[in-house]
């Protein structure tokens, strides 16, 4: 049976599948506890506890018994990895470039970053989102979609701008209890007319591909997408950055 959940304690969707978690149970003789990762598992005090009880018989007779006790709590955690990899779903994890991601996604497609309508582009980043996921972001609302709109000047002259950004907020407790927050954001540019200028500006979240729905019907029945939603005389930039 394969379970792919999000980890009890940390959050990140690796939690040991439950015929993993069975067949580790019986091998090291005591329950391996529900619902959490690998990395928890190892680190999780009960674990570690019995791990070391069972070669305490041994420690007596062998040298160095405190780096024995982290050698047989290793050797232990390695033997529930090598059990959970035979069971474990495959995910998208963040060895690739999101922005190559999407891109990649265009050219399948057949369709150039430089020709994107606001229209289309709306509709490859729905479609980005929805389809790709990330098994370590944060789960609270840590892979987001904003739109919004307004008319700015950046110091290179005024424009209108529709901007479509995906936040993804990266976590990797193992290495720090810090959240990572990048944005992937597709931006259109139009050289601002009392029109354009006169639709203000704002914004909307979606917080969840079920959201996805109601966010697509949002941004197409605002004013500020039907006014360019079909135009191809501005300009577009993909950009993926780190908030600082």
């Amino acid at each position: 049976m394969r379970i792919l959940t999000r980890c009890s304690r940390c959050g990140k969707r690796d939690a040991l599948p439950e015929a993993a978690r069975l067949a580790s149970s019986v091998q090291f003789q005591f329950d391996v506890p529900e619902g959490l990762c690998i990395s928890c598992i190892a680190k999780d005090p009960a674990v570690q506890a019995k791990l070391r009880a069972r070669r305490e018989p041994y420690l007596r007779k062998l040298r160095g018994p405190g780096a024995r006790i982290w050698d047989s709590i290793e050797r232990g955690v390695e033997a529930i990895r090598d059990l959970a990899r035979r069971f474990r779903v495959p995910s998208t994890e963040r060895s690739e470039d999101p922005r190559q991601m999407f891109e990649r996604q265009l050219a399948a497609h057949g369709v150039s970053l430089n020709a994107l309508t606001p229209s289309a582009g709306v509709s490859h980043m729905l479609t980005f989102y929805r389809d790709t996921r990330f098994s370590d972001c944060d789960p609270q609302h840590g892979d987001m979609l904003l739109f919004q709109w307004g008319t700015y000047d950046w110091g290179q002259g005024e424009h209108f701008e529709l901007d479509l950004t995906r936040q993804l907020t990266w976590i990797d407790r193992d290495v720090s209890p810090d959240a990572d927050i990048w944005q992937l954001s597709l931006t259109f540019m139009f050289p601002t007319i009392e029109t354009l200028r006169g639709l203000g500006s704002g914004n909307k979240w979606c917080a969840s591909p079920a959201e996805v729905d109601d966010f697509n019907a949002f941004v197409r029945g605002q004013n500020a997408y039907t006014a360019v939603s079909d135009r191809s005389d501005g300009g577009v930039r993909l950009d993926y950055e780190q908030v600082e």
